[in-house]
């Protein structure tokens, strides 16, 4: 099928497969060889959406995902600098507060619009680690989002990140 005929289709299809792939690889680097690992900004790119997508319950073509599937890799990727400017720069920081304002769930599938409780700790990583490059302290210092439930004014990540150790996120930072 021509790429071109199908509404783009194939290209971001491509490009989920590629975000799969960095995916795994990210999975099975070891600690020690994480800072090293390079992944692409168009990947890095595509990884966020995914992120945004499966908070939002939503598929991307054809492709639906958990956050728990997105939040080791994105932990894993957060400790090369290079990723953390690009993570930052697509919005990971506001995703990933937005993940530990979440109830959470232990259930193996947490219901819809629910966080997992055994992904939390990565998530509250990436945040370290982004919070240790410029691009990630300025978009964690800009962020404000909307309070977790009805009314209130908007929260920091500040707020979030105690509110989630108050909640007793298992961490491993």
């Amino acid at each position: 099928m021509d790429p071109e005929a199908a509404g783009g289709f194939m290209g971001d299809a491509d490009r989920v497969m590629r975000a799969e792939c960095a995916m795994v690889v990210a999975r099975l680097t070891g600690e020690e060889d994480l800072p090293a690992l390079q992944v692409s900004d168009e990947v890095l790119s595509t990884i966020v959406h995914c992120l945004k997508c499966s908070i939002e319950g939503r598929q991307f073509v054809s492709f639906s995902w958990r956050p728990m599937e997105l939040l080791r890799p994105i932990r894993q990727m957060s400790h090369s600098e290079r990723s953390c400017r690009v993570l930052a720069g697509e919005g990971a920081c506001e995703l990933l507060l937005g993940v530990l304002q979440m109830p959470s769930s232990t259930e193996n599938t947490p219901p819809p619009g629910h966080a997992p409780a055994a992904g939390l700790g990565d998530c509250v990583e990436a945040l370290v680690n982004l919070a240790a490059h410029p691009a990630g302290i300025a978009r964690l210092r800009a962020a404000r989002l909307p309070p977790h439930g009805a009314g209130g004014r908007p929260v920091t990540a500040a707020e979030v990140l105690e509110a989630a150790g108050r909640r007793g996120v298992d961490g491993r930072v």
